[in-house]
């Protein structure tokens, strides 16, 4: 018995410092209405509209109790014009700056072939990482709130992003 009891203890030391201690769940993919891309399998799908605005249409929302993506078509309004990217981005961090969060980082991006542009900033305990970018005459803005900023979660989905 307590040949036994070693033997398991091992095993136990051995997979732990192999870091197969913790269940992994398999990605997910979304596919609907032209969009798809892959997220983490532990988030899921939210209900849109409760992420909607007048300055956009929010195609699809997946996420968990600590992060959120959130995919949305921007409306442009009339006589007015898709601006670049980086004109984009610079308007959201100047409005981010005077609510008072900060910038962590930014830089250019492609999203499903097209030039885009990320913004990361914080305020307290949330993180917010934006891509702008334009495909086929439409701006999208694709939005990320973490309570714990998940590098890996936006380029999986960035990266496998695809947009009518």
């Amino acid at each position: 018995m307590k040949k036994l009891i070693l033997i398991i203890g091992i095993l136990a030391v051995i997979v732990m410092a192999s870091g197969c201690t913790s269940v992994s769940s398999s990605n997910k993919t979304y596919s609907n209405n032209g969009i798809s891309f892959t997220y983490p399998g532990d988030w899921g799908e939210l209900n849109k509209t409760d992420f909607q605005n007048n300055a956009s249409t929010i195609l699809v929302a997946v996420g968990n109790d600590n992060a959120t993506f959130v995919l949305a078509n921007v409306t442009v309004g009339a006589n007015k014009r898709i601006v670049s990217t980086t004109e984009w981005a610079s308007a959201y961090k100047s409005s981010m700056n005077k609510s008072g969060y900060t910038l962590i980082s930014e830089k250019s991006r492609t999203v499903d072939g097209v030039n885009g542009y990320e913004v990361v900033m914080k305020k307290s305990e949330i993180v917010s990482s934006n891509t702008y970018f334009a495909k086929n005459g439409n701006p999208y803005l694709a939005a990320f709130a973490f309570e714990v900023y998940d590098e890996q979660a936006v380029n999986m989905i960035l990266n496998s992003l695809k947009v009518p």
